[in-house]
């Protein structure tokens, strides 16, 4: 059996087939199929304007169309259903704008999913997520995981993404972010939320050249990795490296973190191998720009502070690095010492280093 709905001029707006017989127990409120592992259901999407959208979104104007997608239920039991798309679901020329902003313009994207629900376990697979602006590609990904409602619920996720972060930074909503003109941005991910937290993403930048005098900025990558227990400590890992025409830079942080009563406290470490100055300062290009912040009143006459600035914060943090070039001559080796914060107190205690020429 189906049904469609059609444009006057004969295209296709929506049509629903049934494969096979559905039967229906009102009194029981159950719902059967003649073929469990069989499709139960297909939905076939044709143009659709997505300004129809317009009537349900406040204060908003869409632009483009669903340009189609073709969607398949299987249906094994109320408590074991199934949701796969047999193409890629897409969408045209998509423009949005809320609330007088604009977020996205000439955008065309594709997604290609399986979601499934099993007891209190919804399941899902994006197999491909594409993002463009006509023939450019501005960003693909692909994630899976799962939810888990009830008492003790969770989320997990598992996945990659890949951007052309230049490219993808010229839609409005990413334009304040716009400090690239060139780079590539790679990210494996994996994470679950839950009691605890556990979450590790490895990101990888090539290539990248910032907007501000069209800089090289060299290969960035880093690998995070964040364990948080249910009592809100926890530990977090950060080794980085950045590659720049040749020289290699390198800093890992690894700290743990907790609270008492009264205070946010912390332990860790910072270490390095080498490190090149002058590389990491080009990296401030990529901070985005900001509005000039209005002058802050005068504080003539007014009391001193009751507390230091790092009230409520409480650890310390050790420093080892080996070698530090700043700038074409100077070279200091085994920096060596540790930050304290206390209530009291904020200092460096034993701070060394050897500092020669090259």
């Amino acid at each position: 059996a189906s049904i469609g709905v059609n444009r006057a001029s004969g295209g296709l707006l929506a049509a629903l087939e049934l494969p096979q017989s559905i039967f229906a127990d009102l009194k029981q409120n159950t719902f059967s199929v003649s073929n469990p592992a069989a499709i139960a259901a297909r939905i076939r999407l044709g143009e659709l304007p997505l300004a129809w959208a317009e009537a349900f979104v406040p204060k908003s104007k869409f632009d483009g169309v669903i340009a189609g997608g073709t969607f398949e239920l299987a249906m094994r039991s109320l408590d074991d259903l199934s949701v796969n798309t047999s193409g890629p679901f897409t969408f045209r020329g998509v423009g949005a704008v809320l609330d007088g902003k604009a977020l996205v313009q000439a955008l065309d994207a594709s997604i290609d999913l399986t979601a499934t629900k099993r007891g209190d376990a919804f399941g899902y697979d994006v197999r491909r997520l594409e993002l463009k602006q006509g023939d450019a590609l501005l960003a693909t990904a692909s994630v899976a995981g799962e939810a888990r409602l009830g008492g003790k619920g969770s989320v997990s996720a598992k996945g990659n993404l890949e951007a052309d972060a230049a490219a993808l930074m010229k839609q409005p909503v990413l334009a304040p972010f716009a400090t690239l003109t060139r780079g590539k941005i790679t990210t494996a991910f994996e994470t679950t939320v839950g009691e605890t937290i556990q979450a590790k993403a490895a990101v990888a930048g090539r290539n990248l050249i910032a907007r501000q005098n069209n800089q090289s900025l060299g290969d960035l990558e880093f690998t995070v990795l964040v364990n948080v227990k249910a009592d809100g400590s926890g530990t977090v890992t950060l080794p980085l490296t950045l590659t720049q025409a040749g020289r290699k830079s390198d800093v890992a942080i690894a700290g743990s973190f907790g609270r008492s009563a009264k205070a946010f406290l912390f332990t860790g470490k910072i270490a390095s191998n080498q490190l090149i100055t002058d590389d990491f300062q080009l990296l401030g290009a990529l901070a985005p720009s900001s509005p000039t912040p209005p002058a802050a009143p005068s504080s003539r006459g007014a009391p001193p502070d009751a507390q230091p600035f790092w009230s409520g914060v409480n650890g310390k943090l050790e420093m080892d690095l080996k070698k530090v070039i700043y700038g074409r001559d100077y070279v200091i080796g085994g920096i060596r010492g540790s930050a304290v914060v206390t209530d009291t107190r904020f200092a460096l205690d034993n701070l060394e280093g050897k500092f020669k020429n090259n």
